[in-house]
């Protein structure tokens, strides 16, 4: 569950039609938006669990990554933008 407030949500130019369009999005290398809930203070993404942390400190941890892993991120990443920019 992401907990997102209002507050810093307002700031934004589109807020909550952004978040209602992930509901929309299906792909295996994007993390499914499954229910969105709000209380006065706050909006709630219910989304599918993915451990292992943020890629960026995964490289600062090891220090690098072999060329295989880039290609299969860079990959996904491609092909991920693709399917959103279709959409």
């Amino acid at each position: 569950m992401k907990k997102l407030f209002k507050h810093s949500l307002l700031r934004s130019s589109r807020p909550l039609s952004e978040i209602n369009l992930l509901r929309t999005l299906h792909h295996p290398s994007l993390v499914p938006l499954f229910q969105i809930y709000e209380d006065p203070e706050c909006v709630y993404l219910i989304m599918e669990y993915c451990e292992g942390g943020e890629l960026f400190d995964r490289v600062v941890r090891s220090g690098w990554l072999e060329e295989k892993i880039v290609k299969m991120i860079a990959w996904k990443l491609c092909d991920a933008l693709k399917y959103l920019h279709n959409r």
